[in-house]
């Protein structure tokens, strides 16, 4: 289903459309999928060693054809580091392509490996956004462009102590409130 609703189908809002009894061969790359009511429906197509690729269309009182174009898929390479470059394993990996996307949303690509890499994959566009999440170190963003390695690198920890005073005397109770 369209407008977001591929969204919903992967988060189990709406369910998917079940395809095994639906569609038949018509040639070599071709097919023709039957029996779908009238609404918005986004086709995906995920093939090995290409990009995902998508389409949305409406079903109205007649036959659509939709055509796909499948890309090569493309692989943008992130290595997460500490600031004294060790690499940092776990850092869970979430990316928003830019352009055209399926979803309105980062999706989670994976985590790091011992080496601190990971290679994101299946996104159809030049440029990716990502970010790195780990517990210990917090959260890092970057640019990822096709054909370059993104580093990431992550800060330790830290902690900020101080004290809420009004005059050179404690404030009165719920009288501030403090955001960093």
């Amino acid at each position: 289903a369209g407008d977001g609703a591929a969204e919903m189908a992967v988060f189990g809002f709406v369910p998917p459309v079940d395809l095994r009894d639906r569609q038949k061969v018509v040639a070599e790359g071709q097919w023709r999928i039957e029996n779908l009511a009238a609404g918005k429906y986004t086709l995906v197509a995920d093939a090995a060693g290409h990009a995902t690729a998508f389409e949305t269309f409406e079903i109205a009182a007649a036959d659509v054809t939709v055509n796909l174009q499948l890309t090569t898929k493309k692989d943008f390479p992130i290595r997460v580091l500490s600031l004294d470059d060790k690499p940092i394993r776990n850092a869970a990996i979430v990316a928003e392509s830019t352009g055209k996307k399926l979803f309105d949303m980062p999706v989670h690509c994976g985590r790091t490996k011992a080496d601190g890499r990971l290679v994101i994959a299946k996104l159809a566009a030049d440029t990716v956004r990502v970010s790195a999440d780990h517990p210990r170190w917090g959260v890092v963003h970057g640019e990822a462009k096709l054909g370059e390695e993104l580093v990431l690198r992550m800060q330790p920890p830290g902690s900020l102590h101080g004290i809420l005073t009004e005059n050179g005397k404690p404030p009165e109770p719920g009288k501030y409130t403090i955001a960093v």
